[in-house]
């Protein structure tokens, strides 16, 4: 019997990262007013100063995390984070276009009824992508995956 209640907790919990916010919005942040509670939004956090060593920033703030590099696959124009977060690092002066999850993506186009968004990154700055998010970059971007155990497993399931 608890076997099943652990059971039904973990898809329970599994279950709320399919649950996304009703409405878009952008958030912003410093490096030094950043706060871990603005991630549970589950909003693209733009972080406006410039990051010189960014694996060193991604350690201190995501340490019990799998940290990868992702590469964004060029076949496709939307790409979706699998990842809890996705952190883009612009290398240089860029555009990342981004498409809030749940909604439909057919044929590698977005629906017309829903906003796409654009943001605009200066060298060295970078923006934190949600779970499940559709995103289109150029070049000029490093890209970070960043795993919780959950997103991880789910990874190689979905």
């Amino acid at each position: 019997m608890i076997f099943y209640i652990i059971i039904l907790c973990i898809m329970f919990y599994i279950y709320c990262y399919f649950i996304y916010p009703n409405n878009v919005s952008i958030l912003q942040s410093t490096l030094q007013e950043f706060d871990f509670n603005l991630l549970l939004k589950r909003q693209p956090l733009v972080i406006e100063d410039s990051v010189k060593d960014v694996l060193s920033l991604l350690k201190s703030w995501f340490e019990p995390n799998i940290i990868q590099d992702t590469e964004f696959d060029d076949k496709r124009i939307w790409n979706v984070n699998s990842h809890k977060y996705l952190y883009i690092y612009a290398l240089a002066n860029t555009e990342v276009l981004l498409y809030a999850p749940g909604h439909k993506v057919v044929n590698d186009i977005p629906d017309n009824n829903e906003p796409v968004i654009a943001i605009k990154l200066k060298t060295s700055q970078s923006i934190i992508v949600p779970y499940r998010w559709y995103y289109n970059t150029k070049n000029n971007v490093k890209l970070y995956g960043i795993h919780d155990y959950i997103t991880y497993i789910m990874d190689y399931i979905i």
